[in-house]
């Protein structure tokens, strides 16, 4: 998950981007839905059919991603379940910082990333939030404005961080490296540039399912998402973004309204 902030940004926007990875098999099931609520927001989320919130954006200028996360104390019924809050975090008009008191509100049975965007009035902010059944803790972007999130904490925490004592170690400690690297603390990151680097094949930061691999173990980037929090606009490619694969621009918002483009 990347994330940039004005001062880093070629555009002085806000942008909030990701690879969406997941099961082959999942693929049919994705949708892009946009509705309205009574009080006027209109929200934008990609997620699988029947569920109710996932990764997108709302017309007050608040967007969120998720990563996965895995700690030994995950587990139980007791916990909200991450999806429920994603959907209320885009149904939030408050802002980042109501969005943010909403995840810290709500305690989890399981360990995942929620990183929340915000820009209106020329006020952009950025943090993450790696929930676990721990609590809630909060990573900031680097003093360069960047942000980079793959699938272990990058908070300490008391519990085993399942995915740095696995096998998948390596994969998430040196994606994360490089793309910090490819950002740079000096960047001038524009859309177009987050689009390049989510579809590199550099430690899977773009990945193609291995049909050879055990059917529960095959996985792959099944779409990947851009956001520009500042224009609200959202631009998608289905699949992995590679080849002839590419981005359009499928979501404008407005403070009222959503245009579909494509």
């Amino acid at each position: 998950m990347l994330g940039v902030l004005p001062q880093a940004s070629a555009s002085h926007g806000c942008l909030l981007a990701q690879n969406w990875d997941y099961h082959p098999d999942i693929a049919p099931s994705l949708a892009l839905w946009t509705f309205s609520l009574p009080d006027g927001l209109t929200v934008t989320t990609l997620l699988e059919a029947g569920f109710l919130g996932k990764i997108g954006l709302n017309s007050s200028g608040l967007g969120c991603t998720l990563n996965f996360l895995s700690c030994d104390e995950d587990g139980g019924v007791a916990g909200a379940p991450v999806h429920i809050l994603l959907r209320l975090v885009l149904e939030s008009s408050g802002g980042l910082v109501a969005a943010r008191r909403l995840l810290h509100a709500h305690p989890t049975s399981g360990s995942s990333c929620v990183t929340l965007g915000w820009c209106t009035s020329g006020v952009s902010e950025m943090v993450g939030v790696e929930l676990s059944p721990r609590g809630p803790r909060d990573v900031r972007p680097e003093a360069s404005g960047t942000y980079v999130h793959t699938n272990h904490f990058l908070e300490a925490m008391k519990s085993k961080d399942l995915m740095l004592a696995g096998p998948y170690r390596d994969n998430t400690l040196q994606r994360r490296a490089f793309l910090r690297d490819a950002l740079g603390p000096d960047a001038d990151v524009s859309r177009e540039r987050l689009q390049a680097l989510l579809r590199s094949r550099e430690y899977d930061v773009c990945a193609t399912p291995d049909s050879s691999a055990p059917w529960s173990h095959r996985y792959g980037t099944l779409a990947t998402i851009v956001m520009d929090l500042s224009a609200r606009e959202l631009w998608l490619a289905d699949g992995p973004p590679t080849g002839s694969a590419s981005f359009e621009l499928v979501v404008r918002q407005s403070d009222q309204t959503a245009t579909r483009t494509a």
